[in-house]
């Protein structure tokens, strides 16, 4: 969805074009212009020149419904006088990508007002070269931030949550193979970083006489978690000692493919003793 709005917003930067080639403030005189001219008018979005200091050089009506200043107001200021500090060196390095890389850039910054509110806009910014112009349009995007901000306040809860787990967290694909280590217990467990186990089969993990834990017995205990039931294993950590576990696992179904989540624990010192409870049919 980004996508599709980030390209409405860089179609709009074509409308500023007009700007380019006529004084806005002047009346248009066929009928393409005037329409060209309406739609400037009417966007809700800021579209505004910049030009290569980064000063406003043409502006549609929005910047007075979205920054309380009137165009006039705006020509010639410094687009950095209208952002908050704390996000001017922000501006200031987008601007320049925008320029170097000849790509169009897409950056959050918070802007004053001139009424001193401070609101949040997310620019699209197009440089041409041929004109020394940025092509500029910026959201007010106060709610959608809003939204992102608390989708990440309860992700950083969330991985605080799992930071404090006193078990160990990884997942695996379809075919027993770690694909990540969601938290550090697993390192305090097991003595591995991710970067040495991600890969492995998740049998490393686990002691076995004939150096593998068998498809068939996962399966089983795959089940045994499914019913909401904890096996027993004796676990393996990266130096060769070993601990008693004890491990549940959850299959992760999406439209894809399917992972598991294992969750392990350390039974050390637990009345759960450490046993095979898997019997070989």
């Amino acid at each position: 969805m980004r996508i599709i709005l980030f390209g409405l917003r860089l179609g709009i930067l074509f409308l500023v074009a007009v700007f380019l080639n006529c004084n806005i403030k002047k009346q248009m005189p066929n009928n393409h212009e005037r329409w060209a001219q309406k739609a400037m008018d009417n966007i809700s979005d800021t579209v505004c020149l910049l030009n290569k200091d980064g000063q406003f050089i043409a502006l549609n009506p929005a910047c007075l419904r979205n920054w309380a200043y009137t165009e006039e107001e705006l020509i010639s200021k410094n687009l950095v006088d209208l952002v908050d500090p704390p996000d001017v060196a922000l501006a200031i390095v987008s601007l320049n990508a925008a320029r170097d890389k000849q790509e169009p850039v897409q950056f959050d910054v918070r802007m004053k007002r001139k009424d001193h509110a401070i609101i949040s806009a997310r620019w699209s910014v197009y440089w041409s070269e041929s004109e020394a112009t940025f092509f500029c349009v910026a959201k007010d995007n106060w709610l959608q931030k809003l939204e992102e901000d608390a989708i990440q306040t309860h992700l950083e809860r969330i991985r605080t949550i799992v930071e404090c787990l006193g078990i160990a967290l990884i997942t695996t694909s379809d075919d027993w193979f770690i694909e990540a280590v969601l938290n550090n217990r697993f390192q305090e467990l097991f003595g591995y970083y991710a970067a040495d186990i991600v890969e492995q089969h998740v049998s490393t993990l686990f002691k076995n006489d004939d150096h593998s834990l068998k498809a068939h017995q996962l399966n089983i205990a795959l089940k045994l978690s499914e019913d909401q039931k904890l096996l027993a294993l004796e676990c393996v950590k990266e130096n060769g000692e070993t601990f008693p576990g004890g491990v549940l696992m959850t299959l992760i179904r999406t439209h894809e493919d399917t992972r598991r989540l294992f969750h392990i624990f350390d039974m050390t010192g637990s009345d759960f003793s450490v046993k095979n409870m898997i019997e070989a049919n």
